[in-house]
């Protein structure tokens, strides 16, 4: 007697997204190659003596942030697309968004050296987070709307279940023997 839509509470779609999980898989080891990378070439370019004296100060600021961010955003990005967390993901695009992009975007546009293997390393962590951003957005929205719908398939099913009950209790205080 049970409708056909309860046993769709079982059958849950899994909303996390291989793609993404890869990118944030090469994206571990990247980042934290781009940062040694630009940690070296700036100390190599800037420390005099026993100072580093650098005149670019957004540049450092960027980094700074990069370095408080980048962590935090990885995490938010694997706990969110594997627990299915929408929380989560959501502060990990955000995170992408706001100082990861600033960081990478400055130093490809200011483009203090010119070399081949600076813009080859600033083109190839531009695509990276690109897609990041692409890929985390798709998942932000294919989780919710996949999470609204369990959600309404639940809500129903509760509602089928009270009304059950409520008709048993309704029906045995009728047929009390006196």
């Amino acid at each position: 007697n049970e409708d056909p839509r309860i046993r769709n509470i079982t059958s849950r779609k899994i909303c996390s997204s291989l793609i993404l999980q890869q990118l944030l898989y090469y994206n571990f080891f990247y980042s934290w190659c781009w940062i040694f990378t630009w940690a070296v070439w700036l100390f190599y370019l800037y420390w005099q003596g026993l100072k580093y004296k650098d005149d670019d100060v957004v540049r450092m600021v960027l980094m700074a942030f990069w370095l408080l961010a980048e962590p935090v955003r990885l995490a938010a990005g694997w706990y969110g697309n594997l627990q299915e967390n929408l929380p989560w993901l959501l502060l990990f695009v955000i995170l992408t968004i706001a100082p990861i992009h600033a960081t990478i975007w400055y130093i490809y546009i200011a483009g203090f050296d010119n070399m081949a293997w600076n813009k080859a390393l600033q083109i190839s962590q531009i695509i990276l987070m690109e897609a990041e951003v692409l890929f985390g957005i798709v998942a932000v929205w294919r989780m919710y709307r996949l999470q609204k719908e369990q959600y309404y398939l639940f809500e129903f099913a509760m509602g089928q279940r009270r009304a059950a009950l409520q008709h048993t209790h309704t029906t045995s205080s009728y047929h009390k023997p006196s």
